[in-house]
């Protein structure tokens, strides 16, 4: 399997993985968002007849009210080899706490592990934060650093990452993770991601 295929892999997991976090933890997000949101996740893309159609007949009468609890926690999910990212692994995915941008950390048995941030859908678009460069990232009070990601399918991959660096271990231990794309800026909070990556870790050695 090419790093390029785990590579799209990767991207349509931060994408996809995104509609049942948001779904489970009545996050900031309207279910007619959520609704074109699935559409565009099950069509060849937004210009597609197959998406058009989808959004005419399921989402014309849903609700565009927003809930007002904002996404908390933090989900875990087993990667099976023959689904994509196409890497026996886990991951671990979170949202900011506006609803925008969402994180996950994915670890493969192989020893490989990456970051990858996906933008959330607004009105069927998804924004465009692989377009802008580059990616601060800094948790806590801990000196803030740049961080290398590249991008693909509207994602942000990063380069690989150590699970003994000191990055993750901030992770483990911190607060909140501030990051800054371009001249926008969002925030994650890390209550709950030391177990949930500690699982994946665990999974993955």
């Amino acid at each position: 399997m090419t790093l390029l295929t785990r590579l799209v892999g990767l991207s349509i997991l931060a994408c996809l993985s995104l509609l049942p976090v948001q779904r489970a933890q009545a996050q900031n997000v309207s279910d007619l968002q959520l609704c074109i949101w699935a559409c565009l996740s099950n069509s060849p893309g937004a210009a597609s007849q197959q998406y058009n159609t989808c959004v005419e007949r399921r989402c014309s009468e849903v609700s565009d009210e927003i809930p007002s609890s904002p996404q908390k926690g933090w989900s875990f999910t087993r990667l099976a080899p023959n689904d994509p990212p196409y890497l026996d692994g886990a991951a671990v995915n979170a949202d900011a706490t506006d609803g925008r941008l969402g994180l996950s950390y994915i670890c493969g048995r192989d020893g490989a592990s990456y970051l990858s941030f996906a933008g959330t859908m607004v009105d069927g678009l998804r924004l465009k934060v692989a377009q802008q460069q580059p990616v601060w990232m800094r948790i806590d009070r801990h000196p803030g650093f740049k961080a290398s990601f590249g991008e693909y399918e509207g994602a942000l991959i990063s380069s690989k990452i150590s699970p003994r660096s000191k990055f993750m271990a901030q992770m483990h231990k911190g607060t909140q993770l501030s990051i800054r794309i371009g001249n926008d800026s969002v925030r994650i909070m890390l209550s709950g991601s030391s177990r949930a990556l500690g699982k994946s870790l665990d999974y993955c050695n």
